[in-house]
C-alpha cells in the first residue's frame, strides 16, 4: 500500500525496489516453494505464518507474484521510513494501549476489503528458540470478519541464514516456503453464528506446525498474557 492508498503493485518505487531486492535475495537464498497453487489468484487472503527470522517477510513477499501487506509498529514508521516502507506494503499500527488490538484488526480488515493479501504472524514476534509458540487470535478474527480464506504458511530454515540475534545474514543457503490449503473454519462456528476463535487459532497453529515440523510450546513467544 502506498502512502496515497494506491496498491503497492502499481507503485513505481515498489516495482523498482522489488527488482533490486529480488536480485539480492537470489544471491543469498534459494527458495523452494511448495503448495503455491493453493493460494487464490485473486481476491483477499490471510497468510498466517510461523516467524523464525527477520528474513521471513522478505522471502514471502519476493517469492509471490502478488504484493503482501504487513503490519508494523507505528514507532518504526517515521519520516522517510514511513514513506519508504509504505511503498513496500507495510502498514503502521499502534500496538500500545487498550484499543491497539482492535485498531490492528480494523487496519487488517481494510486491507482485505481491497482484495489484497495480508501477512500475519500469529505468534506476534519472532520465535526466540526456534519452536512454534501459542498463537494470538487476530488471524482467525480477521478471516471471520472479512470472509477471506485463511492459509497456513511455513518458512523453514530462514533462521539459519539470518538468526534472530543477527543483524546481517550469516550464510547463504536454501529455505522452504510451504503453503497449506485454506483452513476450514466452519467446524468452529457456534449455534449462535459466532466462532470459537481460541480453538480455531489452536487449529491454525497445529496446521502451521504440521507444515513446519517445529516443536510446539503452549505459551506466548513474547512472554505476554495468554490470548483467549
Amino acid at each position: 500500500m502506498s502512502a496515497g492508498g494506491v496498491p503497492a503493485s502499481t507503485s513505481l518505487l515498489y516495482r523498482a525496489l522489488r527488482t533490486v531486492l529480488s536480485a539480492a535475495l537470489g544471491l543469498l537464498v534459494r527458495v523452494k516453494v511448495e503448495g503455491a497453487e493453493r493460494l487464490p489468484a485473486h481476491g483477499p487472503c490471510v497468510l498466517a505464518s510461523n516467524h523464525l527470522s527477520a528474513l521471513d517477510p522478505v522471502v514471502l513477499s519476493l517469492t509471490l507474484d502478488r504484493p503482501v501487506i504487513y503490519h508494523a509498529k507505528m514507532g518504526y514508521l517515521r519520516g522517510w521510513q514511513r514513506f519508504f516502507f509504505s511503498q513496500l506494503g507495510v502498514v503502521g499500527v499502534d500496538r500500545e494501549g487498550g484499543e491497539a488490538a482492535e485498531a490492528a484488526l480494523r487496519t487488517g480488515q481494510r486491507v482485505l476489503e481491497r482484495g489484497w493479501l495480508l501477512g500475519i504472524y500469529p505468534e506476534g514476534t519472532r520465535s526466540p528458540d526456534g519452536r512454534l509458540h501459542r498463537g494470538k487470535t487476530g488471524a482467525v478474527r480477521l478471516a471471520v470478519r472479512s470472509g477471506a480464506p485463511l492459509v497456513p504458511v511455513a518458512l523453514i530454515d530462514t533462521d539459519r541464514i539470518l538468526p534472530p540475534s543477527a543483524h546481517v545474514p550469516r550464510r547463504r543457503g536454501r529455505v522452504t516456503l510451504r503453503f497449506s490449503a485454506s483452513l476450514d473454519l466452519s467446524s468452529f462456528c457456534e449455534p449462535d453464528g459466532s466462532y470459537a476463535v481460541r480453538p480455531a487459532t489452536d487449529g491454525l497453529m497445529a496446521a502451521i506446525r504440521s507444515l513446519s515440523g517445529q516443536a510446539y510450546v503452549d505459551r506466548m513467544a513474547g512472554g505476554g498474557p495468554p490470548s483467549h
